[in-house]
């Protein structure tokens, strides 16, 4: 009876931590970029009373109750949402936007899904807590994340690979662009390209490829650690990270105007939510049921 209670005791305990889980998801329903997360419950120590053997096939071996095995985050696709705003970018398929901490970050410290990114006086692309979204250089002459750009040949531009520790820079949008009539004239809009291509477009129509957007990809997804704002970090776990340009490898498209939004799936975290609770009910009924075994036991005396 007091072995049925202590397994009671983690059964709520596990419950308790599972009902926390779906609890955060709920709250992040509305969360750009949120990935869910499942609480994966597991049997404890089990105590072998008598072993199986060829004379008893059978064994005698009971479970002391239950815990939480881990918490694994669900990359699956989120909802796309149309803003038509330049700014506001999705990853179709997988692989994170890359994020530094400085203007001068050429190495990524944070790595994220939501693209609700702003342009800042200065020009630089940024996440909604402040960090420096990356990308890399075009190979054209001039081109670049620069005040200015030297030519418009924006189909002579193409992608530098690069690792996730180098050649990777701050994304800056232009002020004005040269090439056309006038030249310079000020960029009067841009745009990105599902192949990550960042095209800058002048007051006359005169356009240019400036660089690239760029989307990190990782051995494991499952070993990214959470980081404050909606972003993760890369550990032992995850592997290193590499940038791709968008569209390539299992790197996802980069899609303009739309905000992925959470998967967060409502229905099935409330399906969810009453089965925990149940379970939840069953072991606080087991400790209320072994009570009354112990009460009834110390009252054989009487």
């Amino acid at each position: 009876m007091i072995r049925s209670m202590y397994s009671a005791v983690s059964g709520l305990s596990s419950n308790q931590f599972k009902m926390d889980v779906i609890g955060n998801d709920l709250a992040n329903v509305n969360t750009i970029g949120y990935k869910s997360k499942r609480a994966n419950l597991a049997s404890a120590f089990t105590q072998i009373a008598r072993a199986a053997s060829t004379l008893q096939p059978a064994g005698i071996e009971v479970g002391l109750g239950a815990q939480v095995a881990s918490t694994d985050t669900q990359y699956t696709q989120g909802a796309f949402q149309r803003t038509d705003v330049p700014t506001d970018l999705g990853l179709a398929g997988d692989g994170f936007f890359m994020l530094g901490a400085t203007a001068a970050a050429t190495a990524p410290s944070y790595y994220s899904r939501a693209g609700n990114f702003t342009i800042d006086l200065n020009g630089y692309m940024r996440s909604q807590d402040g960090q420096f979204v990356l990308g890399t250089l075009g190979t054209a002459a001039g081109s670049g994340f620069s005040t200015s750009v030297a030519t418009n040949t924006s189909s002579a531009v193409t992608y530098t690979t690069a690792t996730a520790a180098s050649g990777l820079l701050a994304v800056r949008i232009p002020t004005t662009i040269t090439g056309g009539t006038p030249s310079p004239q000020n960029v009067a809009s841009f745009n990105v390209g599902s192949d990550g291509k960042i095209v800058v477009t002048g007051d006359n129509g005169a356009s240019s490829a400036i660089g690239f957007l760029s989307v990190a990809t990782f051995p494991s997804n499952q070993g990214l650690s959470s980081a404050p704002n909606t972003n993760y970090a890369s550990s032992d776990a995850s592997g290193a990270a590499t940038a791709n340009p968008p569209g390539t490898g299992k790197a996802g498209k980069t899609q303009s105007g739309v905000l992925e939004l959470s998967n967060v799936d409502i229905a099935q975290e409330f399906s969810e939510m009453i089965v925990t609770q149940r379970g939840f009910d069953a072991n606080a009924r087991t400790i209320s049921t072994s009570d009354e075994m112990l009460q009834t036991v110390t009252n054989l005396k009487r």
